[in-house]
């Protein structure tokens, strides 16, 4: 018997899947795992033989081992897989026939490696496998001839303790997943808390590298997540490649739904073999590689830089919203007062520019409040938006945030996310730390991006109907807006809203309107009539309130730019 090769790694075998989508984490009555230290060991002249997997589970009708050996051809051409039979040898000495799949390859081809996989249930008890032996049997002679022809060492952990032995890779570190072929590398990138449908879900981001000269396929594999007990499995969500060029990069995300209130420990890395074919099929997990977690879920907004207002937003290069030729800046973050709705609300405007020269799409992310002490608040985008960007052109996208009223935080982290390529999870793609600009108190200049608004004379009247019987009032007003930047202002841009409200507070009438299209406001002076009117009887002295007002996906959204009083 020659040794070729030597591979350390480890297996373990899964428990069945609970209802609850929770696994028992290696219980006495679950799998009894199996460090295996294998090595590539002669067969015959031309084939090599390695273990993959192997490992033992109680089952209700006995003890179900499981195994997966890889065999490699190293010879010229195409060679048979020998009929040898495969046996598991218990620590007690013990041995096991095993059963080969049925979907087991028949031949190697030269130069290349096959997986067989073996699988039997038997009466036994609690024991783990020592080894695994290849036996030649033949029974055209009385009594039949058995000659042991090769013995791989398999080293078990203690009961009760399985995956003691797994390897392990320390959070932001490259690695690679041990007994698989493939030569991808990963790199853990984001690890974020969300709340969705399902509960409490923490979504993964692997950076997935190719750093060979060959195209290389994204091997199939889960991340699970252990915490108090119990493992929570993850699903690869949509949009992962399937495979990386030589030298690409790409983000691979796992979603993990935990209990509420659950912080997971530390990950677990698995692969799965399956022995048979269709419904018929048994699957079994491998756990291959435990994964610490960085100290926090959240970003340290101490460490980020202040943003300057207008300057263009560092993109995460791999994301998929804003292209290379597109800049994105925040030029405007306000926070205002909503006394008669318990809440404040912060608007957010950011200056989207084509730098290339075709038309591009207008990016489309989620944008999120951040705070030093952890909170998080999602901003509803502005409802109409031009769909695509023309080449030098800029537009501005209007975002809105509701805050308790307790928040007083004058600096908010921005994270900036992508909606699809995670889906339903959102996976970030930037993140700044802005300060809130001051509102002047005062002056009769009044910013809104991209125009000063500056109000001169101004007066309300009273008028009233004798053919309707009722009272109406009249604005007459001298407005100046001066552009301070070439932006397109379009049919979902702010509107300027101007309430009339009474000595109480209720509001009388209001009147809305924008800067394009019919009843658009101009510089100079014009006149607004309030017609529609919430009481027949005539107030005074009234309150003039002017708001910028934005329709966002949640509802309206006002900040209030001035007053103006009788």
């Amino acid at each position: 018997m020659k040794t070729w090769h030597k591979i350390v790694t480890s297996a373990v075998l899964s428990t069945a899947i609970a209802a609850s989508g929770t696994f028992p984490v290696w219980g006495v009555q679950g799998a009894v795992a199996a460090a295996v230290e294998s090595a590539g060991y002669s067969l015959n002249g031309s084939i090599q033989a390695e273990v993959k997997s192997a490992a033992v589970k109680t089952v209700e009708d006995g003890t179900q081992i499981a195994t997966v050996v890889r065999l490699t051809n190293t010879s010229a051409k195409k060679t048979r897989v020998p009929e040898y039979e495969l046996r598991a040898v218990t620590d007690g000495g013990v041995e096991y026939l095993l059963t080969p799949s049925a979907s087991n390859a028949k031949a190697v081809q030269a130069r290349e490696t096959v997986e067989l996989v073996y699988l039997s249930t038997v009466d036994g008890g609690d024991f783990n496998i020592a080894s695994l032996a290849f036996v030649e049997v033949d029974e055209y002679v009385y009594p039949k001839l058995e000659t042991e022809l090769l013995r791989i060492p398999v080293t078990a952990t203690d009961a009760g303790r399985p995956g003691a032995d797994t390897p392990a890779a320390a959070w932001g570190t490259a690695f690679t997943i041990p007994s698989l072929s493939s030569k991808l590398t990963y790199t853990p990138q984001g690890w974020s808390q969300q709340l969705s449908e399902k509960g409490q879900t923490y979504l993964i981001t692997l950076l997935a590298e190719n750093p060979t000269d060959k195209r290389a396929s994204l091997p199939e594999f889960r991340m699970d997540a252990l915490a108090g007990g119990k493992q929570y499995a993850g699903v690869r969500t949509e949009g992962a490649p399937e495979a990386l060029e030589p030298g690409e990069k790409a983000y691979v995300h796992y979603a993990v739904n935990v209990d509420n209130g659950v912080e997971p420990e530390e990950l677990l890395i698995l692969t799965s073999d399956a022995y048979g074919e269709g419904t018929a099929a048994v699957s079994f997990d491998v756990p291959r590689l435990k994964l610490s977690l960085p100290e926090t879920s959240g970003v340290d907004l101490a460490k980020l830089p202040e943003y300057k207002s207008g300057t263009p937003i560092s993109f995460d290069p791999l994301n998929q919203i804003v292209g290379e030729n597109t800049q994105v800046s925040l030029v405007e973050l306000h926070r205002h007062e909503n006394p008669e709705q318990g809440f404040q609300t912060v608007v957010a405007k950011f200056k989207m520019l084509n730098r290339g020269t075709k038309p591009v799409v207008l990016p489309s992310f989620q944008a999120d409040l951040t705070t030093a002490g952890g909170a998080s608040y999602t901003g509803s985008r502005q409802v109409t938006a031009a769909a695509t960007l023309v080449p030098n052109v800029a537009s501005v996208v209007t975002y809105s945030f509701n805050v308790p009223k307790s928040e007083t935080s004058e600096t908010f982290g921005i994270k900036l996310s992508d909606m699809k390529a995670a889906a339903p999870y959102v996976s970030e793609i930037a993140m700044i730390k802005a300060p809130l600009q001051k509102e002047e108190e005062g002056g009769t200049t009044y910013k809104m991006y991209p125009y000063d608004v500056k109000l001169g004379f101004w007066t309300l009247n009273s008028q009233f109907s004798s053919t309707t019987l009722q009272y109406s009032y009249k604005l007459t007003m001298d407005l100046d807006f001066t552009v301070t930047d070439d932006v397109m202002v379009d049919a979902g841009f702010s509107k300027l809203k101007f309430e009339l409200a009474d000595t109480e507070g209720r509001v009388v009438a209001s009147e809305t309107h924008g800067f394009t299209g019919e009843n658009r406001l101009i510089s100079g002076r014009q006149t607004l009539t309030f017609s529609n009117l919430q009481t027949e009887q005539l107030q005074y002295p009234l309150t003039i309130n002017v708001y910028e007002s934005v329709e966002t996906e949640s509802g309206t959204a006002n900040r209030l730019l001035f007053k103006l009083k009788q």
